[in-house]
């Protein structure tokens, strides 16, 4: 699934086609990391559903957030072990200022999101 950008406004049958994919995959991560509801629907931006089956449609920063929740949850499996993957979200890191990913991810958004996928996009390099 390839994520929007929030700058590209997606039409209406386009994001009714990949909410559904995204949504399920999304609850699938929360699920993983044990994440609450409130903590889901920080991340999203939205009152999430604890189950994939409510018929919802995205919007384009939604999809947008997916996307990178997406791609994050698959760096942090492919650099750590599954026991550290799933608890990573939840350790200080120094790269953020002694903030959890998961902090960072709900106080500051959208950037929050991007900064923690280019940090697991530099350790994936080697940095």
């Amino acid at each position: 699934m390839t994520k929007p950008h929030p700058s590209q406004d997606l039409d209406d049958p386009t994001r009714a086609r990949l909410s559904p994919t995204a949504l399920k995959l999304f609850l699938h991560i929360v699920d993983r990391w044990g994440l609450s509801q409130a903590e889901a629907s920080n991340l999203l931006d939205r009152p999430v559903p604890m189950a994939a089956d409510v018929p919802q449609t995205l919007t384009t920063d939604q999809l947008y957030r997916c996307g990178l929740l997406i791609e994050i949850y698959v760096a942090v499996h492919q650099l750590y072990s599954d026991e550290i993957a799933g608890s990573w979200l939840r350790r200080p890191n120094s790269a953020l200022s002694r903030e959890t990913p998961l902090q960072c991810a709900i106080e500051n958004g959208l950037p929050g999101l991007e900064e923690i996928l280019q940090l697991l996009r530099a350790r994936q390099q080697g940095w």
